[in-house]
């Protein structure tokens, strides 16, 4: 039994942790590149401008099943187009995707932003950090938790 369970954590943890990234911010884009390519080990990210972009990849991906879903989505709030809590409501109202754990990255801190994404189906509510070295600590929390602890909805 013992050996049996390893051998599925090893296995669970062979494949990257697929992350789309929804960011508009080009600086905030890159700031989220680099501390995932210093913090954690096993990460692909895939970014998106805004929320239209990513609601047009994640259809062209369940419609041409040409792309692999992602297994966490990391969103911003405000954006142009699409924001992030509209994003949020259709990807939540959607059976295909609902289960898509999304977590709310902003530097929104107001109280209604965080109930809100909350009422809308978001897994977790995190303000961006302010230092390079936060943002590597927060990096590699995000994988631990969602690579290392949880059981993803969409992993192959």
């Amino acid at each position: 039994m013992f050996y049996t369970t390893v051998l599925i954590m090893h296995k669970k943890n062979s494949a990257k942790l697929r992350i789309l990234l929804i960011e508009d911010n080009p600086a905030d884009q890159k700031l989220t590149l680099r501390a995932f390519a210093m913090g954690a080990q096993n990460t692909e990210i895939i970014f998106m401008n805004d929320g239209l972009e990513a609601l047009q990849y994640i259809e062209d991906t369940l419609a041409t099943h040409t792309n692999t879903l992602p297994d966490i989505i990391l969103l911003d709030i405000n954006m142009p187009r699409i924001d992030g809590k509209t994003f949020l409501k259709k990807i939540k109202e959607n059976e295909n995707t609902r289960s898509l754990p999304v977590i709310m990255l902003t530097t929104s801190d107001l109280e209604r932003d965080v109930k809100e994404s909350y009422d809308l189906g978001a897994n977790a509510y995190l303000n961006k950090p302010v230092s390079m070295g936060e943002f590597i600590e927060l990096a590699k929390l995000i994988e631990d938790f969602w690579h290392k602890t949880s059981i993803l909805p969409y992993r192959s």
